[in-house]
């Protein structure tokens, strides 16, 4: 019969499951408040603000409006970046397979 002692964790582990936990706290805290943050923006008028304001500065873009939304209320440390967007397979490409009657047919995955 194998027994094995556990040995204990030492403070660095404790430290980096202590930052770990922070984390997970922090993203759980934005997805609850999400929805509420959510509801209340949109009774505040800020899209049609924001569309109004997108449509009278049409050269503009996104990420520098809401850059200088933040920096007019006041918010620190905010930086707004805009991700390129996501390459996708084009539409009515799959790949051909032989039936028994030697037939092509096109499948779409």
């Amino acid at each position: 019969m194998v027994t094995s002692k556990r040995t204990p964790k030492t403070t660095a582990e404790i430290k980096a499951d202590l930052a770990a936990a922070k984390r997970k706290v922090a993203m759980l805290e934005q997805k609850a408040y999400e929805g509420e943050l959510i509801e209340l923006i949109k009774a505040a008028h800020f899209v049609t603000d924001y569309a109004a304001v997108k449509k009278s500065l049409s050269s503009v873009g996104d990420a520098v409006i809401l850059s200088a939304i933040a920096k007019a209320v006041g918010a620190k440390r905010i930086q707004v970046t805009q991700a390129p967007p996501i390459p996708r397979k084009p539409k009515g490409t799959g790949t051909v397979i032989k039936s028994v009657n030697a037939s092509a047919k096109k499948i779409t995955k």
